[in-house]
């Protein structure tokens, strides 16, 4: 439950942020030339337009990474200090890598004493402006000013129990004013009641107006918001959030959630829930990225470009069409590896089939070429595909989308692969690609879904360097 002072407390460290962004730059530039007085390694400063116009390309992909790594949550994620540090740390790494695209692809000038400057600065300035703001914020919650006053109705069931034994493991616990039971239950002991009565639902609205209720959390027998307008009106008219519990016999993994579809409101369940902000953020990183990544291989791109034509022919490119996000068809980019005519010849290979599952794949398949052999054990055939990823239909990481006449053969819970759009690389490319059977497969991709942050995609993305020099399980 986030409530509007930790989501303005959020915004509140994005602009602190940006602030120390700019300030950290500042000082960099202006700390440089006095430094090069006592250390002449150091070389002359850029000029200060140019400076300037790379702060300002840095700046929106410094609060993104900001915002998919959540360090802008303290209010509702706190850490300590080491793990605010080793975060930040983090944060700086990334920012790191955006800031080598930024540069390779408008080739504008910088020198590495600028950056150690600018990094120990902003390291030090965050990790001093979040420290402060924690300390703040647990002062404050400790005299009860930012404390979130709960007013729990209903019977002390399994899952108000639950509820309480859950928000006492949080670093930011809430205060929970009493419980309001149903009428006639107001003669039972109150001893030894872990949270105090305060009365009937007839004393509901009285202790609205009496009490410092934030939020109201509503249990069986009062989980439902039809049968208790009356209750819900209350807490609607006094600007007062109200919560009813969803009780299912059997548990789902499933996260549920509120949701409005055409005006009219849904219990969501959703097993694995994306942030919107963080997939938006992901799609954003991975066009700049992509666009950055074929203006520095470009050349590549032109000279293979070249050979295929001079050795094979047209066309230089195979399209294939293949299944994207939630089984939407697509057609994928490729460097041709094959002669021509080699999608025909395909049944006659089914008994070579190395890959169990619906999956076609042979070590040594005779319609590739000689050139096309390289490309592909090199993985340079698959570079066109970051005009998929600028187009939006894959995007740099995701699970490997499969050719639609094999996909349509895969059921069950393996679908549920195709809840994110597919990605040049994954999980599976980086843990041995044809080597790996195709259950196992399909659990690194679900492995992915389940788990996804961005966090996640920078580690594959590195991990795939490492495989691309290596050339493991690359057929």
């Amino acid at each position: 439950m986030e409530t509007a002072s930790s989501a303005r407390m959020n915004r509140l460290i994005l602009v602190l942020d940006a602030v120390i962004v700019l300030a950290s730059g500042a000082i960099s530039f202006a700390v440089q030339p006095w430094l090069n007085n006592y250390l002449h390694i150091f070389r002359g400063t850029v000029p200060a337009q140019q400076y300037a116009l790379l702060i300002v390309w840095w700046l929106p992909l410094w609060l993104a990474a900001v915002v998919g790594m959540g360090l802008h949550r303290l209010a509702t994620y706190p850490r300590s200090v080491w793990q605010l540090l080793w975060s930040l740390l983090k944060l700086h790494f990334v920012c790191f890598l955006a800031l080598v695209v930024i540069v390779y692809s408008t080739q504008l000038e910088v020198n590495r004493s600028l950056l150690i400057i600018f990094f120990f600065f902003s390291l030090i300035l965050m990790y001093l402006s979040r420290y402060l703001v924690i300390l703040v914020l647990k002062n404050q919650h400790q005299k009860g000013v930012t404390r979130k006053n709960i007013l729990l109705v209903g019977d002390m069931g399994e899952s108000m129990q639950e509820f309480l034994l859950n928000s006492g493991n949080r670093s930011f616990s809430p205060h929970f004013l009493g419980r309001i039971i149903p009428p006639g239950m107001d003669n039972l002991s109150k001893e030894n009641e872990q949270i105090p009565i305060l009365g009937t639902t007839l004393d509901f609205e009285t202790c609205l107006d009496t009490l410092p209720v934030d939020e109201v959390a509503f249990f069986a027998p009062f989980n439902s918001p039809s049968e208790n307008i009356e209750l819900l009106r209350a807490c609607e008219e006094l600007g007062i959030p109200a919560y009813f519990s969803v009780n299912m016999d059997q548990p789902t993994q499933a996260s549920p959630r509120f949701t409005v579809q055409y005006e009219k409101p849904f219990v969501l369940f959703d097993v694995s829930p994306k942030r919107a902000d963080l997939i938006a953020i992901k799609h954003i990183l991975d066009v700049i990225a992509a666009a950055g990544m074929i203006v520095v291989l470009f050349p590549i791109l032109l000279l293979v470009s070249f050979l295929i034509f001079v050795t094979m022919g047209r066309p230089v490119l195979f399209l294939q069409k293949r299944a994207g996000m939630n089984g939407r068809d697509f057609m994928m980019l490729k460097f041709r590896t094959m002669k021509i005519g080699a999608e025909k010849e395909r049944d006659i290979l089914l008994d070579k089939n190395e890959m169990d599952g619906p999956v076609f794949k042979i070590s040594d398949d005779p319609r590739i070429t000689c050139l096309g052999k390289f490309l592909r054990r090199s993985s340079i055939d698959e570079l066109p595909q970051l005009f998929n990823v600028i187009g939006g239909t894959m995007s740099l990481v995701g699970p490997r989308p499969l050719p639609v006449e094999e996909q349509q053969q895969i059921k069950g819970w393996r679908r549920r692969r195709l809840s994110m759009k597919p990605g040049i690389t994954g999980i599976w490319q980086v843990s041995g690609r044809s080597d790996v059977n195709f259950e196992q497969w399909m659990k690194m991709d679900l492995q992915y879904v389940d788990n996804w942050n961005l966090w996640l995609d920078v580690a594959i993305l590195f991990r795939t360097i490492k495989v691309l020099v290596s050339a493991k399980g690359a057929r």
